[in-house]
């Protein structure tokens, strides 16, 4: 695209059939188009403010690695679903030993990961 990107409200509703309930949903086209422009493939990209998922659904469409942060249960719900919906191995901390993480190619963290902290070695690279 030139400098402007147009994305219609189409092909934002072809995404999903769930109503997402945020007060700022990204269309997945858009930030795919931009993960694709600042990242190769195998890299990783950070969300700390996960919010419903969107930059963590374009990143694993797009075969980077992704990991994203989200306070709000009810958001983070959300994303877990989207995320999970991607079929790629994605893996929230308190729910997953840590042999089971070093295998997925995305982490999603909740508040109550922060309460329970675990030792995260990963090679990122």
């Amino acid at each position: 695209p030139g400098t402007i990107m147009e994305v219609s409200k189409k092909a934002r509703n072809k995404e999903t059939d769930e109503k997402i309930e945020h007060m700022t949903v990204k269309p997945v086209i858009l930030i795919s188009h931009l993960i694709k422009l600042f990242t190769q493939a195998g890299q990783t990209v950070l969300d700390p403010f996960v919010g419903s998922g969107s930059h963590g659904v374009a990143a694993l469409k797009n075969n980077r690695n992704f990991i994203g942060f989200e306070i709000e249960k009810k958001y983070f719900d959300i994303a877990d679903r989207r995320l999970k919906r991607e079929g790629k191995n994605v893996a929230t901390p308190t729910k997953t030993s840590m042999d089971d993480i070093k295998a997925t190619q995305g982490l999603l963290f909740s508040q109550q990961d922060f309460k329970k902290p675990k030792k995260l070695d990963l090679d990122l690279s």
